[in-house]
């Protein structure tokens, strides 16, 4: 509704009582007696806005009431504050009219493409009562109230307007631990989202979160790929690409909270490692990494028990695709020698029972029969089958950082220089020739413990790329 279409129907030759019978005409059964006086008050407030804007003259008992007179800034704000009434839209129109109206002032270029502020804003009036979210079409066809899920939006986005990148960061990590996320996850999204805002803050002087821009993401980027780290060496993809999940994470999670209407990330080709294929441990090597488990020399003092430990750390590992952290954690009560299964706590809550192999199981009693259990060293005192599997040298539990040392003296006695020979290769062989075995991708998953399948699906490629490889082979 333009200008001229409100002074037609706010003229003076039209009483407030003419154009409130054919509203009700208009709209049988939602306009009530006691809303003319409301429509009252609000066409003589939009009159004294025309008489300033367009000029003419005006009845005085029609600006008037009961004989107070209202400043111009007073009526405006008194109708745009009414929202049960259509007379709201009038305003509304009349104040996008007078805005079109305004010529824009030129802005300069910025090197770092910024959101314009004013399109992430909400549409709102400001009045004396406080600021009101201006309604959409669909709000004034339902009689001009706006619904609570309306209103929830408007207050967020009104929130996301002022908040900075900072800010929500903080706010979205406190979310994920709230949401048990582990230790590990939150280190990594606060590494990656601290790095984020610092590009925007520094290179696109980008500091509330609706200034973000797909150009400004795609820019960070290039600028990973291109810029070297604190040591002087570049990014590597799988780097990038982790870095990229997080704050396309991060931004998808503004998005649920209703900060901003549409993530930046909605039309970026987001990086992503290519997956090669692995060169898994050849039987060699693993001949070779038991061999290592005997210590060269003279014999110390337990050095038996640390060469069966190894050799069973070993074959668990190879035979069941487990992690450190899941082997680290066993107790003696989760070995069923019967069944030849392993009881495993991954992570979270989880538990799932795994087979163990012939060669494995084998290995495993013979650290169990002759030096774990003859023995019964521990350095806490824990009720019966909950003490740790496997031990360290010194009696307390093995840990993750026990075993990666383990497996770089392993490499080193062996000689093997290869640095990437470890649980996490292990894994990945058990995972390949698992498949390349006839196995199917859901008992595979259970057995790793793996709840993404896009894992599991790497294993399934580079299985196939193997079978691959021995076809071309002469």
């Amino acid at each position: 509704m333009g200008t001229d279409r409100i002074l037609d129907n706010c003229s003076p030759e039209r009483n407030c009582g003419e154009m409130f019978r054919e509203l009700q005409r208009l709209f049988p059964e939602r306009y009530q007696p006691l809303h003319l006086r409301t429509l009252q008050r609000g066409v003589r407030k939009i009159r004294v806005c025309l008489q300033e804007t367009r000029g003419g003259p005006w009845q005085e008992d029609i600006l008037y009431e009961d004989g107070c007179p209202l400043s111009v800034r007073e009526r405006l704000d008194g109708a745009v504050g009414q929202p049960d009434l259509p007379v709201r839209v009038a305003t509304v129109s009349l104040a996008r009219s007078v805005l079109q109206e305004q010529t824009p002032e030129p802005q300069t270029p910025s090197l770092c493409p910024v959101a314009d502020k004013t399109k992430a804003v909400p549409e709102t009036t400001v009045s004396a009562n406080g600021p009101h979210t201006l309604l959409s079409d669909q709000e004034h066809a339902q009689g001009g109230l706006p619904s609570q899920n309306a209103v929830r939006r408007s207050a967020s986005r009104q929130r996301g307007a002022s908040l900075s990148i900072e800010q929500a960061i903080q706010d979205y990590l406190e979310a994920q631990r709230r949401g048990k996320r582990r230790p590990k996850t939150l280190e990594w999204h606060q590494t990656a989202l601290r790095l984020f805002q610092q590009y925007l803050l520094t290179e696109c002087q980008c500091d509330l979160i609706h200034q973000m821009t797909p150009a400004a993401v795609q820019n960070w980027f290039t600028f990973l790929r291109e810029q070297p780290t604190a040591t002087g060496t570049l990014r590597a993809a799988g780097t990038i690409a982790s870095y990229a999940r997080s704050a396309r994470a991060f931004c998808q999670w503004l998005g649920r909270q209703r900060y901003l209407k549409r993530t930046p990330f909605v039309h970026l080709h987001v990086p992503h490692e290519e997956p090669g294929l692995l060169h898994l441990v050849e039987p060699e090597e693993w001949e070779r990494l038991l061999l290592a488990c005997q210590p060269a020399g003279k014999k110390a003092t337990g050095a038996d028990q640390v060469a069966a430990r190894n050799q069973a750390v070993l074959w668990i590992l190879a035979e069941t695709g487990m992690r450190t952290a899941e082997v680290c954690g066993m107790r003696l009560s989760d070995v069923d020698r019967e069944q030849g299964k392993l009881k495993v706590r991954g992570k979270g809550s989880t538990r799932r029972w795994v087979l163990l192999g012939h060669e494995g199981l084998h290995h495993l009693c013979v650290y169990l029969d002759h030096y774990r259990l003859k023995n019964g060293q521990d350095v806490k005192r824990r009720r019966v089958g909950e003490e740790p599997l496997f031990l360290s040298e010194t009696g307390h539990p093995f840990t993750s950082n026990g075993i990666a040392l383990l497996f770089g003296r392993l490499r080193k006695r062996a000689g093997i220089m290869r640095k990437e020979v470890g649980p996490v290769l292990l894994r990945d062989t058990f995972a390949v020739r698992y498949l390349q075995a006839g196995g199917d991708l859901f008992t595979l998953r259970e057995q790793l413990g793996q709840e993404e399948s896009v894992v599991v699906k790497r294993y399934l490629s580079m299985s196939d790329g193997k079978r691959e490889q021995k076809a071309k082979k002469p």
